[in-house]
């Protein structure tokens, strides 16, 4: 068996393996501590806000290899609120953090998890401020957008 590997747990779910703000970790280990190092990951990985959607467990002559797939959780707080700018700063609460993405991250031309950032950003640094920072010619489309914005509205 030098070199090969046999799948001993396959993906339970493959179509997930291809979705947008996913990733996959992978390691290594004694194929008798496999599941102990799992839910080590698992632990580690909750910890850092994500949740673990699904495994793949290969055997190797010495070692497992270990494949797990995971995103960001997606946690029941973040339908408890909303971030809505004010004109004014606001302060930020640390379990608003907790929902956020762990990064930016860059997929198929799209900057995943940029509009949750930018909603904190706008909900800490305050409207008056955000459109201080703009430049003249944004400050003039972003009137006529809310303008467009309103007409629509009725």
């Amino acid at each position: 068996m030098s070199g090969k590997f046999k799948m001993i747990k396959p993906a339970e779910k493959p179509e997930w393996w291809i979705w947008k703000g996913t990733k996959v970790v992978k390691f290594s280990c004694h194929p008798d501590v496999v599941d102990t190092f799992i839910e080590s990951h698992m632990d580690m990985y909750s910890e850092q806000g994500y949740e673990i959607l699904d495994c793949s467990i290969e055997k190797g002559s010495m070692f497992a290899s270990v494949k797990l797939l995971i995103r960001p959780k997606r946690d029941m707080k973040e339908a408890k609120y909303e971030l809505i700018p004010k004109a004014e700063a606001q302060d930020i609460k640390y379990f608003m953090l907790e929902t956020l993405p762990e990064s930016i991250q860059f997929f198929d031309g799209q900057l995943e998890g940029a509009e949750q950032f930018l909603s904190l950003s706008l909900f800490s640094v305050g409207l008056k401020r955000f459109t201080a920072l703009l430049p003249r010619e944004a400050r003039e489309t972003l009137i006529r957008l809310l303008e467009e914005v309103d007409d629509f509205n009725g």
